[in-house]
């Protein structure tokens, strides 16, 4: 049954509103109900069965805006509001239906283009992305059109957005300049530490550049001569007209210098004080013939053909430069006397010489019935190791002497004697060889006086080796 608004001041159910006039009744479509007049019933089409308005009998409204379309707006919004559906629904051509909230209450929509036609979401996070009206990027990424696709802006954390020019280094120029531009300041600017300012022009657009003003030439201008030359180029606002300046701490200097050497240099701390700052690299000057200077000359370092520096030492005076005393033995030990060698060597009580290696040996297989007088060697040498066996029942003795020739004995003086147990090895090696500076010789005895010369018997000692260089 449809149903109709029924008001009790509809005008064919309208009741005298006098002070003795009694309220309307109806009948309702329950039977042995009567409504009073003054509630809002719904009846039927023939405005029969009618009940008041209920959650079971629902008041039908038919709603519309108190302002037609196209006038002006005027009064109070009305509020909308939709429903969530964890599935949305599936809506027929023509149908009516809500409008769809997510889970937290806020609007559902699709974003369509101008056919109606819905524009799908794409993460566009990547360089060439397509350029058409079906994919919406929903990132917050700048984006470049290049063209063809669109690309990503590039920057960092630090910097900011990447800028760069549309043609390549060393290329053709093409395309057009990017204009940039100052602000003209009446009577200019003064920025404090840090701040950011615009570029200055001048009245015509040109751009305004700091320069030195008030430069007579001399040393000592101030820091604050460094102003703006004014545009008039008046006399007093005198350009540095491209001269070199230092800043001493307080002022600024000349740079020192003339047309055959250019500009002189100088440390920035004075001999004999405490080093500070950085260091200066110094080269230096090869010279196939090395100069000659005089007293209280300037010189040139001196390189050698592969660029290393040339160096002469000298003693602790600095006045006698150190000779090279080469590789060969017997050298001196003064100061004057370098070895440039990078070998060791050793002290033998009067000069330098080397330290070797052994090199020879002199062999006695098996002692004669005698001393045993034996030269080894005629000329200065070392004696590293020896080693013999004794196969007799009573010690012997092994004698050195230092001579060229073979000994005498019992009348040379032996500097080495060695005592050689009965019927045992006898073995010596030095940790440093004992030099011997006329000649190495030995012989054997059967006593160990010095003068003693008895002679030993055939085969008392055998296998006896003297090692040396």
């Amino acid at each position: 049954m449809r149903k109709i608004l029924a008001l009790a001041v509809l005008a064919a159910l309208c009741w005298s509103t006098t002070a003795d006039a009694a309220p309307p009744q109806y009948q309702t479509n329950i039977p042995g109900v009567i409504a009073p007049g003054e509630v809002v019933m719904v009846c039927d089409a023939n405005s029969q069965n009618c009940q008041p308005a209920s959650a079971a009998a629902p008041l039908p409204v038919l709603s519309a805006g108190g302002v037609p379309s196209g006038s002006a707006d005027s009064g109070n919004p009305v509020k909308v509001g939709g429903v969530y559906n964890t599935t949305s629904p599936t809506l027929a051509d023509g149908q009516r239906g809500n409008l769809q909230l997510s889970a937290s209450g806020s609007l559902l929509s699709t974003l369509s283009n101008t056919v109606g036609i819905p524009i799908n979401t794409t993460s566009n996070g990547g360089d060439n992305s397509t350029n058409n009206v079906t994919a919406l990027g929903v990132r917050g990424f700048g984006l470049f059109y290049n063209g063809t696709t669109w690309d990503r802006v590039r920057g960092d954390a630090t910097g900011g957005a990447w800028v760069q020019g549309g043609v390549a280094s060393g290329a053709a120029d093409a395309g057009n300049p990017v204009k940039v531009g100052g602000v003209y300041t009446l009577g200019g600017v003064t920025l404090t530490d840090g701040q950011r300012g615009n570029l200055q022009l001048s009245p015509n657009g040109s751009l305004v550049v700091a320069v030195g003003r008030g430069f007579t030439g001399a040393d000592g201008f101030s820091n604050g001569s460094l102003a703006n030359v004014s545009q008039s180029g008046s006399t007093g606002s005198t350009l540095l007209a491209g001269a070199g300046f230092l800043f001493n701490g307080a002022s600024w200097d000349r740079s020192r210098g003339d047309a055959t050497g250019g500009i002189w240099t100088q440390g920035a701390i004075a001999s004999g004080a405490t080093d500070t700052g950085n260091p200066v690299k110094v080269g230096g000057r090869y010279n196939a013939a090395l100069p000659t200077l005089a007293d209280g000359q300037r010189g040139d370092l001196q390189l050698t053909s592969a660029g290393t520096v040339l160096v002469t030492l000298a003693t602790s005076s600095g006045g006698t430069g150190l000779t090279d005393n080469g590789a060969a033995d017997g050298k001196n030990g003064t100061l004057q006397g370098l070895i440039a060698n990078a070998r060791n060597f050793l002290w033998n009580g009067a000069t330098w010489d080397r330290t070797k290696k052994p090199n020879a040996v002199a062999r006695l297989v098996s002692a004669a019935a005698s001393t045993n007088a034996t030269l080894v060697k005629a000329s200065a040498g070392d004696v590293f190791h020896i080693t013999s066996q004794s196969v007799v029942a009573t010690a012997r003795w092994l004698k050195l002497y230092n001579k060229g020739a073979a000994p005498t004995v019992g009348t040379d003086v032996p500097v080495m004697t060695f005592y050689l147990p009965a019927n045992a090895q006898f073995d010596v090696a030095f940790d440093t060889p004992v030099y011997f500076s006329a000649g190495i010789a030995f012989a054997i005895t059967a006593a160990g006086a010095d003068a003693d010369a008895t002679a030993i018997a055939a085969g008392d000692i055998v296998g006896l080796n003297v090692v040396y260089q």
